[in-house]
């Protein structure tokens, strides 16, 4: 079951690229529909725009290219609306078979002393834990995530929902302790595979010169407690433009987040 839930948040993630390639195409194209009359064999094309039918002529047959561009594009935003609807719907009551999953539901006089104990990643993900205010930082959480949560960047928004889909627990910015030092990892991740708690770091001011000494002390304290780069702590970046690198986070996530 866990695999067939993974495949279709694959498959949600997919859909929503698809959804945003094409919200991107439709900028660019002109407003309003097509229609053909034919007469002697011959197609004459008209403009319909708000109510107007305008027809296009030889040397504008570039509009009609432009046109149909369109409506297939308005045709793709639908079906892959329509199948992430019906993809949510279906990850909405499909339930992970598991003991663990099984206990959790019982009455608590069905559950013992020992199996009261047992948790998985996602009971650890949903428990309460001790959230970073706003405080030094450079903006307040306000990205909804798919999870529930907020976040305080489209790009943490991005890996909070990278994760959410492919199955992976994490925690945002959990109050952590490390050499007598207080901070708050945008992402604590849970690995399913050994029970080890894993944290990464998103920098997406990196030409703001505090924001990198910040940075760099940041991979100091880590080291100095144990945790080493690419091991125990993931670092990801923008550039200049606030771009991310999705395949090397999603790269990251299949290789050390399993």
């Amino acid at each position: 079951m866990k695999e067939l839930i993974s495949h279709i948040r694959r498959e949600l993630l997919r859909l929503r690229d698809l959804k945003d390639e094409y919200l991107r195409r439709l900028e660019y194209l002109p407003e309003g529909k097509l229609k053909v009359d034919e007469k002697n064999g011959r197609k004459y094309y008209y403009h319909l725009l708000e109510g107007k039918a305008t027809y296009i002529g030889r040397k504008q047959s570039g509009l009609v290219e432009r046109l149909q561009e369109r409506r297939f594009a308005e045709e793709m935003l639908k079906t892959a609306g329509d199948d992430e609807a019906c993809l949510l719907r279906t990850l909405a009551v499909l339930q992970p078979v598991s003991p663990e999953s099984i206990r959790r539901k019982l009455p608590k006089a069905y559950i013992s002393e020992v199996s009261s104990i047992i948790t998985d990643g996602e009971a650890w993900a949903d428990a309460p834990y001790m959230k970073k205010s706003s405080y030094g930082r450079y903006e307040d959480p306000s990205q909804l995530t798919m999870k529930g949560d907020y976040v305080r960047s489209k790009s943490e928004l991005n890996i909070a929902n990278m994760m959410y889909m492919k199955g992976i627990p994490y925690r945002y910015e959990e109050v952590t302790e490390l050499c007598g030092e207080t901070i708050a990892p945008d992402f604590a991740v849970y690995r399913e595979s050994d029970g080890k708690v894993l944290f990464l770091e998103h920098f997406g001011m990196m030409y703001n010169r505090k924001y990198r000494d910040d940075f760099a002390w940041k991979v100091h304290l880590y080291i100095k407690a144990g945790y080493m780069p690419y091991r125990d702590v993931f670092f990801t970046f923008e550039d200049l433009d606030g771009n991310i690198d999705t395949q090397f986070i999603d790269y990251l996530m299949e290789t050390y987040f399993r």
